[in-house]
This record gives C-alpha cells, sequence and structure tokens, in this order.
C-alpha cells in the first residue's frame, strides 16, 4: 500500500513543468489585450493605424459612421493625441472620433467634402481646427463641447453647418466662417462664451432660435442686410453686447426675448442713415439708442477676407481678384487712428497690418479697393 500511495504523487519535474505553464499562461493572457485590439486595421475602403499617439486614416474613399461611437480605434482613444487623415479621404464620419479626450491636432485634406454630426464631439482638449478649402459641410454637433477649442477657420468652400455644430465651446475667441451659408442653425454657436465678436455672413438670410445664447462675452455683432429673421431668443443673455451694426433698411421683426439680457442703455444699434427713423419706430429696437455711420450701404462685399478677428496685434488681408488702394482705421467714435503696414499689394496676394499700438476696442477698417468701400469691423484685444 505505502509503495502504492507514493506512486500516485507528482515527481518533482512535473511540478516544475506545471509552475513553468502557469507563468507562460500568465504572459500570454497580460498580453491578450494587444492581441485582440490590433493597433492598425481596416475601416471601411480606408487603412488606419496608430503609432506614438498619432493615428493616421489612410486610403481613398468615405470613412464610415459610428452611430455607436464603435470606431475600430475606440481601445486606445485615450492614447490618441493626433489624428493625421490622408489625402483621398472623401468624409469623415459620425462620431468617429467621439470622446477622444487627448486629441489636440487634427489634420484634414482637401478631399474631404464632408465633415459628419458629432464627428468631433467631447474632444476637450482640441484647441484649434483649421478646415480646407473643399469642405462643403459641417454636420450637427461636429465640435460640440471641445471646450479647449479657441479659434476655427472655416472656408468660403463650406456652404452648410449643422445646428449645434460648435455648441459649449467655451474658449473660442477668434472665429474666421464661410462667406457662403445662408443660415445660422439653432444653438450653433450657444454657451460659446469667449467669442467677442461675430460678423453674419452676407448671404445668411436666417439667423436660428438661441444660436448665440449664453455668448456672455459677445460685445459686438454685424448683421447684413439679407437677413430677414431672427428666431426667438437668438442673442439671449448676450449681457456684454454693446454694438450691434444692422445693415438692413427694413427693420426685422423680433420679439423681447432675442435681445433678452442685453442692457438697452449701453447697447448702440447702427443702421443705415435712411432707416434711422423706421428704427426708433420698430418694435424692440425702438428701446435702444439707434445711430448711423456714414457709407454704411457701401460696406458688404466678400471679395476681402480680414483675420484673426478679434486680433492682439496682427491683421492680415487676403484680397483675392481686388486691387486694395488704401486703408484707414477708425475707433467707435468716428477717430482716425495710426498703424503700420506692409507695402499695399496691387493684385492678388495678402496684407498684414500692426494693431499693435491701439488699445483694445472695437474698431472700423475702412478698405479702398479698385471697385468701392469694404468696411470690416475688428476687435483688437
Amino acid at each position: 500500500m505505502k509503495n502504492q500511495t507514493n506512486s500516485t504523487k507528482n515527481p518533482p519535474f512535473l511540478l516544475f513543468s506545471f509552475w513553468k505553464l502557469s507563468v507562460v499562461e500568465a504572459l500570454l493572457f497580460s498580453l491578450l489585450p494587444f492581441c485582440v485590439f490590433a493597433q492598425s486595421g481596416e475601416a471601411g475602403p480606408l487603412t488606419w493605424s496608430l503609432k506614438d499617439g498619432t493615428l493616421t486614416i489612410s486610403g481613398s474613399g468615405a470613412m464610415p459612421d459610428y452611430p455607436g461611437a464603435l470606431m475600430p480605434w475606440k481601445p486606445y482613444k485615450d492614447s490618441i493625441y493626433k489624428v493625421v487623415i490622408e489625402s483621398g479621404v472623401t468624409s469623415i464620419g459620425i462620431r468617429a472620433f467621439y470622446e477622444h479626450p487627448n486629441l489636440n491636432s487634427v489634420s484634414i485634406p482637401g478631399t474631404v467634402s464632408t465633415i459628419r454630426d458629432c464627428a468631433f464631439q467631447l474632444c476637450s482638449a482640441l484647441t484649434s481646427i483649421v478646415i480646407p478649402d473643399g469642405v462643403e459641410s459641417i454636420g450637427v454637433g461636429a465640435f460640440n463641447s471641445c471646450k479647449s477649442l479657441s479659434s476655427a477657420f472655416i472656408p468660403n468652400s463650406v456652404t452648410s453647418i449643422g445646428r449645434q455644430a460648435f455648441i459649449r465651446c467655451t474658449s473660442l475667441s477668434s472665429l474666421t466662417i464661410s462667406n457662403n451659408i445662408t443660415r445660422i442653425e439653432v444653438q450653433t454657436f450657444q454657451n460659446c462664451e469667449s467669442l467677442p465678436s461675430f460678423t453674419i455672413p452676407n448671404k445668411v438670410t436666417s439667423i436660428g432660435q438661441v444660436a448665440f445664447d449664453g455668448c456672455e462675452h459677445l460685445t459686438s455683432i454685424n448683421i447684413p442686410k439679407s437677413v430677414t429673421i431672427i428666431e426667438d431668443d437668438a442673442f439671449w443673455g448676450c449681457y456684454r453686447l454693446k454694438l450691434i451694426t444692422n445693415y438692413n433698411p427694413v427693420p426685422v421683426k423680433i420679439y423681447r426675448g432675442v435681445l433678452s439680457g442685453v442692457d438697452r442703455a449701453s447697447c448702440i444699434i447702427e443702421v443705415p442713415a435712411s432707416a434711422v427713423t423706421a428704427y426708433q419706430n420698430a418694435n424692440v429696437w425702438e428701446e435702444f439708442q439707434i445711430v448711423s455711420i456714414n457709407g454704411i450701404e457701401s460696406l458688404e462685399n466678400d471679395a476681402v477676407m480680414v483675420y484673426p478677428n478679434p486680433t492682439t496685434g496682427e491683421l492680415r488681408f487676403t484680397n483675392y481678384d481686388l486691387r486694395i488702394e488704401n486703408v484707414e482705421i477708425y475707433d467707435i467714435y468716428g477717430k482716425k487712428e495710426s498703424f503700420d503696414y506692409a507695402q499695399l499689394p496691387k493684385g492678388e496676394g495678402e496684407m498684414v497690418i500692426d494693431l499693435s499700438s491701439l488699445q483694445a476696442g472695437i474698431y472700423f477698417v475702412k478698405i479702398q479697393t479698385e471697385t468701392g468701400t469694404v468696411t470690416k469691423k475688428v476687435v483688437k484685444e
């Protein structure tokens, strides 16, 4: 019986083998996530790869939509700091980069025509975005709650910006927007509380409900004569608003909620000289001080882009097909200011002027071109 009992015990070499097998299994299980979640793969007709914090999307065609935010690189989203979308990609899919908390840089090629809904929503580390020429539409909530986004450039190729596209971008202070959009959608810039000024593009016909609600640092806004509809609460809570320039000679019908919270005693409404009396007798508008600006009828022209606006000093002019003949700068009270500038370009090109010597405030830049006068409102920080 004793010999039989001893024969059932595991020999020492078997115990060693079992211990070695357990270590190997533990190592395999520790590496399992890296085996299951590859750091490269396919995304529809495209391919993706992640290396050193940079996610690169390559190939030709449209990026798939991920309405459930189940993008193939999701397991690594906390490790993605930069996204490079290469030429050939034609769209950025729904929620493609939803809630990537450390993403701070995005490169988009000119082959992309569409940025779809919620594509960059909740990318809280993203600080700036340059949309390339060629993009035609920006979807609903595309940059919703990108709270570190401080600057955005939207080119003239963009004709549509969806509702809530920049809602709760609380750091957004510098914005260049396409001159070819026709509507400011509902909640587009709601709670963009750092935005200091805004010029509605000249083809816009309507401003949606609560479009600028909660933009508490907004001090000035330009409304072109093309705007015929301003929906309820469009500028609700913009209590620092001091200057509204409205180019429309016919007062747009609005209700008190449109400008609720705006101080009637300190906010000035600028209108064409011929329209002063009409605004003084129009509902809601009559509650403000109505003034006129000389030459306001000639202010609207898309041929000259001025940026960045607001600026801390440097101001650039892109003059496309027009020749700039002269530039003058006036403060809000009509005083002409001096400034430094490079030689004015003759024909296409870019001109740079220096406003560093000016105090912080609102200024009117009058640009004399070969075809007429263009006036742009600029905020100097």
